[in-house]
């Protein structure tokens, strides 16, 4: 199945940059400089292979966001990963902008906010489930808004030359071919997830390596981690430890959001009852509901009692359905 949207027949420029952004719709809150004019040649291909979407694109220079309030109402559980064939792009995540050049691969969350700038160029992308990757889903998720070099990381070199030349394969691949490609891509995408998390040969810098082991240790221990228990754990006192997620508001802002996220999740996919909300506060580290209540509202824009269980709270606008769609059956 392919959906795809051109932009060639659209003679006015105004009319074509609002169509653009429409198209975006389904992903990301876009905008375009007015004067800037999205190229005739502008493209955006999206391709269902049964276990992820594969997209190619040429697009302008712009501007993209995933905001909470478009997470929320999403609630889209996905990894993906994007290399750029021409044209580079500015990440920012937190307040600290990296660029991803081309021939790095750009790691991003669904499920996390992120502001993006790219020039105009072409690029290739990767829808994944975050299920894929198994027990290693956490370890490429912590990389959001990350770039990974060839340099640094073999794999992300080989994936990134890959899914260059992947759509051109898959787009007149048979079915026969398809069923091959997938598990291929699929088992190489989790090679990479494994590579960064520090298994394979390469290692990221010994900055990255220590936020990693605190990020897992926060993880582990997300209902109780304090700064105490941090300092005592990794040797830190309070302002290396802020410094550290400087970019997140500082360590405490990083653990506070967290938490939130865990108990967005458990009320999204509850079973059954609802659970109680001083029992969902305790579990995930809030010291009373109030606190809890206060900050999810906060964050989210909603109180946790009005969170409905399922994949999302407001239904998607008709032009956002197909792409949508298809990253919810995969």
């Amino acid at each position: 199945m392919i959906l795809e949207h051109r932009f060639e027949h659209i003679a006015e420029p105004g009319r074509r940059r609002r169509a653009w952004i429409t198209s975006l719709a389904p992903i990301f809150d876009a905008s375009v400089p007015t004067e800037t004019e999205v190229p005739i040649t502008a493209f955006q291909r999206y391709q269902h292979l049964g276990q992820m979407v594969l997209a190619a694109d040429e697009v302008p220079a712009q501007s993209v966001e995933r905001s909470p309030e478009r997470i929320r109402d999403q609630g889209l559980d996905h990894l993906v990963l994007r290399t750029t064939v021409s044209g580079s792009i500015r990440v920012d995540v937190g307040g600290s902008p990296v660029e991803a050049a081309p021939g790095d691969l750009l790691v991003l969350d669904l499920a996390r906010p992120i502001r993006m700038e790219t020039e105009q160029g072409r690029g290739a992308t990767l829808f994944l489930p975050r299920r894929i990757f198994g027990d290693r889903a956490d370890e490429l998720a912590f990389r959001h808004g990350g770039v990974l070099s060839g340099s640094a990381y073999p794999l992300a070199q080989l994936l990134s030359d890959f899914l260059r030349h992947f759509n051109e394969c898959a787009v007149s691949a048979t079915p026969g071919l398809t069923h091959h490609l997938v598990p291929a891509t699929v088992d190489l995408c989790r090679a990479l997830a494994w590579e960064v998390s520090g298994s394979a040969m390469a290692a990221p810098p010994e900055e990255t390596q220590l936020r990693f082991a605190v990020q897992q240790f926060i993880e582990q221990h997300l209902a109780q981690v304090d700064l105490p228990m941090l300092s005592a754990r990794f040797g830190l006192s309070r302002t290396p430890l802020y410094q550290l997620f400087a970019p997140d508001g500082g360590v405490y802002a990083y653990i506070r959001d967290r938490r939130l996220t865990e108990a967005m999740r458990r009320l999204r996919h509850s079973e059954g009852r609802r659970p109680k909300i001083a029992r969902l506060a305790h579990e995930c580290g809030f010291r009373n509901d109030l606190v809890f209540s206060r900050a999810f509202r906060r964050k989210y824009g909603v109180n946790p009692s009005e969170v409905q269980p399922g994949p999302q709270v407001r239904a998607p606008h008709p032009a956002d359905a197909p792409l949508l769609g298809w990253l919810r059956e995969l």
